[in-house]
Parts: structure tokens; sequence; C-alpha cells
């Protein structure tokens, strides 16, 4: 088995590192907590941010079920209803899409009802 070392300072020789590329569909709830994971730890999420794990979790999980996404994407599902729409098309866990077209649809109902 060969190991391969990066230097991401290194600009002369630049990659690429897409975790959501090629995921079989047994094994997209794993990543989806890995990755979740990994931006907890890195910028110390947890119980004081419940939602925002949550609303990950979830934008994570439908990249991973819709092709050419990167996490780059995670803003736009989160900003863009006609997107987020787009890729639900897509999205075959039944927990995901629950969480857009109701939790988040009625959360943005809410606030706009409530002048917040």
């Amino acid at each position: 088995m060969s190991c391969v070392y990066l230097r991401a300072s290194d600009f002369a020789y630049h990659f690429g590192l897409n975790p959501l590329v090629n995921v079989p569909k047994d094994e997209r709830s794993r990543v989806t907590a890995d990755i979740v994971e990994l931006f907890s730890d890195i910028w110390k999420l947890g119980e004081e941010t419940p939602r925002l794990l949550y609303y990950l979790r979830a934008a994570v999980r439908l990249l991973l079920d819709n092709t050419n996404t990167t996490l780059l994407d995670v803003r736009r599902v989160l900003s863009d209803d006609s997107y987020r729409t787009h890729l639900l098309r897509r999205c075959s866990d039944i927990e995901t899409r629950q969480t857009w077209e109701r939790d988040f649809n009625s959360k943005d109902k809410k606030t706009a009802s409530s002048g917040d």
C-alpha cells in the first residue's frame, strides 16, 4: 500500500479533495456524521448550537445524494430555495427531505410572519 503526502501550503502542486464524491448509499449517513463531527471539532460547535448542527447535517446529507456537489455548496443549500428544491428531487433520505420540506420551510414562514 502506498501513501501520498499532500502539503496544502505548497502552491506549486494543487490538489482537490471532495469527500462527497462517489459515496455509496449505505455509507452516506456515516460520511455525513464524520463531516459534521469534523466541522464541530474545528469550530467548537456543540450544545450551544444545536440548530446549526441539525441543518449542517441535513445540508451535507442532501449534497451527498446529488452529483457535482462540494462542501462549498452548503451555503447555497441554506440560502437558495430554488437550488435546495432542485436537490431535493434526487434526495433519497426521508429524514433529510422532512428536515427541508417541513422544518426549514416552516421556520422561514414563522420568521417572516413575526418580522424577525
